[in-house]
């Protein structure tokens, strides 16, 4: 844990092979991707207690499980894996149980990201070289949007702000990655990043990243 100007203030969990850290809805626990050296070193999605520092597996399955996103109600999370040969998307209760089919195509996706409705999930897809961002509905209802303009440039880590009306995502078509906003679901991009950057993630009320 760190504060607004960088300084650690503490840790949470013990030492491991975590990635893809992302705070539940209501910062009570942390959800992430851990590797586990008892399954080849695969990855699996835990999620760990903010207040306690313990850990609930919530995978654990022979192929990989990374990249969890919160539903807004803090109760689900989405998550990519290889089950079928693609990186698909699934869902699954927060605090463990049966899984079930988010979204899935002859295309890998990763890095998915809730609306604040809960109806619909935006990700990164496979497009030869590249990713495109895609918007797709989690009902299984509907047809997918693609939010790329064009296919030149892979555009990456899509992150929905929290009042539903941008994404975020980073992009290489200046020569190196940038972050860059725009509104959704369509209308002009513009770079916010100055000097390369990635990844990026909204706070609370939309207004940084």
């Amino acid at each position: 844990w760190v504060d607004r100007k960088g300084r650690e203030l503490g840790t949470l969990g013990e030492v491991g092979g975590y990635e893809d850290v992302r705070l539940s809805p209501d910062g009570q626990r942390v959800a992430v991707t851990r590797r586990d050296p008892a399954h080849g070193q695969n990855e699996d999605v835990w999620v760990l207690d903010a207040s306690r520092g313990t850990a609930t597996r919530i995978t654990a399955e022979r192929t990989d499980e990374f990249a969890p996103a919160w539903f807004p109600d803090g109760e689900r999370l989405a998550y990519s894996s290889d089950h079928a040969g693609f990186y698909d998307l699934y869902e699954r209760p927060a605090s463990g149980g049966a899984e079930t089919v988010l979204v899935r195509s002859k295309q890998d996706k990763v890095v998915a990201t809730l609306s604040p409705d809960g109806k619909s999930v935006l990700y990164a897809a496979s497009e030869g070289a590249n990713y495109a961002r895609i918007l797709s509905p989690t009902s299984g209802s509907g047809e997918p949007v693609r939010l790329s303009e064009g296919a030149r440039f892979s555009e990456e880590h899509p992150a929905i702000s929290p009042d539903g009306r941008w994404t975020a995502f980073d992009s290489g078509e200046s020569g190196r990655r940038e972050v860059y906003v725009q509104p959704l679901p369509s209308g002009p991009k513009r770079q916010v990043s100055i000097g390369g950057g990635q990844t990026p993630v909204w706070n609370r009320d939309a207004t940084e990243l």
